[in-house]
């Protein structure tokens, strides 16, 4: 079996969403019982990321200076988190099971014939409707339902939508928090796993920072 290898796509992610996907790296790595030895990298990643999350300067705060601490203390906290990438996958010992406790991206599997592939190129999106995001992903030849689903903490899905379409909009979500959204593709053959999760936040203008891969 080939070991699906780690994207490393997260080294475009805006401030934001790196500080986020930083801190989600750090809960899935600390104490995983399949990475015993990560320990000592993953301290200095986590130092790193602390760093660079104190460079980031607030609206008020901006100037030359400080957007040029931020991109340096950011390019470290990048290099920090490629290293760690290999050693994860150095560790994962072929297990696809330990890799999907990591919270890293990984790249999609093959597709099978007649079977629905695995959801590609999830993105986020609003259109000034409070509380509601726009989810899309690539269209499968061989899809004929997509369904999504929103989470406030990547564990409960509080909310789940359809459509035969590869949009789909879910309504009467926080504004201002964390949520996670994933995708699933579907026919008659069956479901896709669950798409890995993409973090995102509706604002008060109702703008939506997500990731965009």
């Amino acid at each position: 079996m080939k070991l699906p290898k780690i994207k490393h796509s997260f080294t475009a992610y805006p401030d934001a969403i790196f500080s986020l996907f930083g801190d989600d790296i750090v809960r899935g790595l600390t104490d995983n019982s399949f990475f015993p030895s990560i320990a000592p990298a993953l301290t200095i990643f986590d130092n790193a990321l602390k760093a660079f999350q104190l460079s980031i300067p607030t609206p008020s705060d901006r100037s030359p200076a400080r957007n040029v601490a931020k991109r340096v203390t950011k390019a470290e906290v990048i290099t920090q988190l490629v290293l760690l990438s290999y050693l994860v996958s150095y560790e994962a010992k072929m297990s696809l099971e330990a890799l999907e406790t990591t919270n890293f991206e990984l790249q999609d599997k093959p597709q099978a014939k007649g079977l629905v592939g695995t959801v590609k190129s999830l993105v986020l999106q609003t259109n000034g409707v409070r509380g509601m995001v726009i989810i899309k992903c690539e269209k499968d030849d061989n899809a004929t339902l997509y369904n999504a689903r929103v989470s406030t903490d990547n564990e409960n899905w509080t909310w789940f939508k359809s459509n035969t379409s590869r949009t789909v909009k879910i309504t009467n979500l926080p504004i201002g928090d964390r949520i996670y959204v994933q995708m699933q593709l579907e026919n008659d053959k069956g479901t896709s796993p669950w798409s890995q999760s993409k973090m995102g936040m509706i604002l008060e203008a109702e703008a939506i920072q997500s990731i965009h891969s």
